[in-house]
């Protein structure tokens, strides 16, 4: 759909421009905004663009996710090794901003805060979590 492809095009060039002439205001905020607006004045999905529709405001109910054996053998291993790539990325990430602060972690602290996280997240079909060094 070529309305959807300029509208991302515009939103790009935008934000870059946001960011060249002011880094603290906010430029996504505002494109939600007024794309949200134009979306509803301009009826996008009347056009063919894909929109979100009607956001359920209430509070999900937490449930615990259906696991089956085949699914458990299916995917040990893929949960084994992110495990360990999440868990590791987000000690990493603690210990880089404790060094800076002059702290010590505790990693048996941090890995049941990741695990209760993920554990608590996982019954409000949230993603998994953990740290980032990306920024």
């Amino acid at each position: 759909n070529w309305l959807t492809f300029g509208m991302a095009a515009g939103m790009i060039a935008i934000l870059l421009l946001g960011r060249r002439i002011n880094r603290r205001f906010p430029t996504p905020l505002l494109l939600l905004i007024l794309t949200t607006i134009a979306s509803y004045l301009l009826d996008f999905e009347g056009k063919g663009v894909k929109v979100v529709g009607e956001v359920d405001a209430s509070f999900p109910t937490p449930r615990f996710p259906h696991i089956s054996l085949d699914h458990i053998a299916e995917y040990a291993s893929v949960v084994i090794v992110s495990t360990i790539v999440g868990v590791s990325e987000s000690i990493s990430v603690a210990k880089t901003y404790a060094a800076r602060k002059g702290a010590r972690v505790k990693v048996s602290q941090e890995m049941l805060a990741l695990g209760m996280g993920n554990f608590v997240g996982a019954m409000f079909q949230a993603y998994p979590v953990t740290g980032s060094l990306s920024r």
